[in-house]
């Protein structure tokens, strides 16, 4: 009967132990479908995070190129801004020449001149107001394009981060 005594006490604190490594069991599985679960919200978070930067990076792109269109424009601009002022260089350099056999056909060319003068001068302005235009956007896609790589920086950190969490899950 001693024997049956001790037997049964054996037995109960076998129990017992196997309870409290079931008990420890699943608290073990607990925290890690917790963790598991806080990494899938971060990688959620982090996904969130990434198309927002492409769309952002998206919107920089059209930036630079809205830019460069403008460039492109300006350049354009001036280039007829100097094939005017060449042309009214040519037509005053002819209205010189016939000066001596027509006052009066000197005077109207001066005229012509004088307009096609101001309209030079008002290309050249526009010419100018478009390329500093241009240098505006430029600048402003250029501060766009740094503020995304920083973001990409952060997120490729988070994104480290929830894959360590993630490896410390598994485990």
């Amino acid at each position: 009967q001693a024997e049956l005594a001790a037997a049964n006490a054996d037995l109960e604190a076998e129990q017992q132990r196997t309870v409290a490594a079931l008990a420890q069991a699943d608290a073990l599985r607990a925290t890690s479908e917790g963790t598991a679960a806080q990494a899938e919200a971060v990688r959620a978070e982090l996904e969130t995070e990434r198309l927002r930067a492409a769309t952002a990076l998206a919107q920089s792109d059209a930036l630079r190129l809205a830019a460069d269109g403008a460039a492109a424009r300006a350049e354009a601009a001036r280039a007829q801004a100097e094939a005017e002022r060449q042309r009214s260089d040519a037509l005053r350099a002819a209205a010189d020449v016939s000066a001596a056999a027509a006052q009066a056909e000197l005077a109207a060319a001066n005229a012509d001149l004088e307009a096609e003068q101001q309209r030079t001068v008002a290309a050249l302005a526009q010419a100018d107001a478009l390329r500093a235009t241009s240098e505006g956007t430029a600048a402003q896609a250029e501060a766009v394009r740094a503020e995304l790589e920083t973001e990409r920086l952060r997120a490729a950190t988070a994104l480290a981060q929830s894959d360590a969490l993630r490896l410390a899950a598994d485990g």
